[in-house]
């Protein structure tokens, strides 16, 4: 692929169907591209921009493939400028890995919008891991930083069966960030996996949030702007699968509503480009 077929490929707002095929091929091969070409610079500002610049394309590139496939094309930039998410989407691969996800920025908090919760339409089965990726942008802490502030929360229908809670807490003291997570129990009995974290008012943060069944293991990280890994927090799941009958959704929610002292609304926060995957049992 030379570089007048990728220039092509993201000249226009609406691609056509060849173009999205070569946006799928530059979304598998570019990560691996990545990582080889930003190994071999220099840790300093163009190495940073160029990672950035790579993610975004790939961003572009998953978006449009997928919006495409579901008949339904939307501009990410009118729907971010609008304030409007675009709609769910859904795809499974050959080999039974399921992706849902949220496009753009899916949620802006305001005084008027200080939350938002959906459920993420999810085909039966059993899968061993559950996988949940987006983007957050610190709009700057409470009034009383010590409070908490909502990063996510992940479920299965409902917080009993809790895949991530996860929390951050401020220079008020002591600067951590921290989640809940188990099934089948309740709130106060679900383990609580913290570490010793500030995060930092105006920077925007990469979250991956795994849940592992198969494997034992949650690893909740976060890298900054530049790609670089800030925090990791490692826990153990209570369940080794996890099953979804028919009707049954993955739960999403970001941002306090504020209802509580302890749980104070977070006008100025942003979260954007969730993509979920589910890898199959067996």
């Amino acid at each position: 692929m030379n570089r007048d077929q990728i220039v092509e490929a993201f000249r226009h707002p609406e691609p056509s169907a060849g173009s999205v095929e070569l946006q799928r091929r530059i979304a598998e091969t570019m990560t691996a591209a990545v990582v080889d070409v930003a190994g071999s610079l220099p840790d300093c500002d163009e190495r940073n921009a160029f990672i950035d610049f790579c993610r975004r394309a790939q961003w572009a590139a998953n978006t449009a493939a997928l919006r495409t496939k579901a008949g339904a094309w939307t501009d990410p930039a009118e729907a971010q400028e609008a304030d409007v998410p675009a709609g769910p989407e859904r795809t499974v691969s050959e080999d039974g890995v399921v992706r849902l996800g949220l496009a753009g920025a899916f949620h802006r908090a305001t005084g008027e919008r200080p939350d938002f919760e959906t459920r993420l339409d999810t085909p039966p089965g059993t899968y061993r891991r559950i996988v949940f990726r987006f983007r957050v942008h610190h709009g700057g802490w409470n009034r009383v930083p010590s409070r908490n502030q909502n990063l996510f929360w992940f479920a299965r229908d409902r917080h009993a069966d809790l895949f991530g809670f996860g929390v951050a807490r401020g220079p008020g003291g002591p600067p951590q960030v921290f989640y809940r997570t188990d099934w089948g129990v309740k709130h106060t009995d679900k383990q609580r996996v913290v570490e010793r974290y500030l995060m930092q008012a105006g920077e925007t943060y990469d979250v991956r949030f795994d849940f592992d069944a198969g494997g034992g293991r949650i690893v909740l990280a976060l890298a900054d702007s530049s790609g670089a890994e800030v925090m990791r927090a490692i826990g153990k799941p209570n369940i080794d699968q996890i099953p979804f009958s028919a009707g049954q959704k993955v739960a999403v929610g970001f941002g306090f509503r504020g209802d509580y002292d302890n749980e104070p609304a977070q006008p100025g926060w942003v979260w954007s480009d969730l993509v979920v995957e589910l890898e199959p049992a067996g």
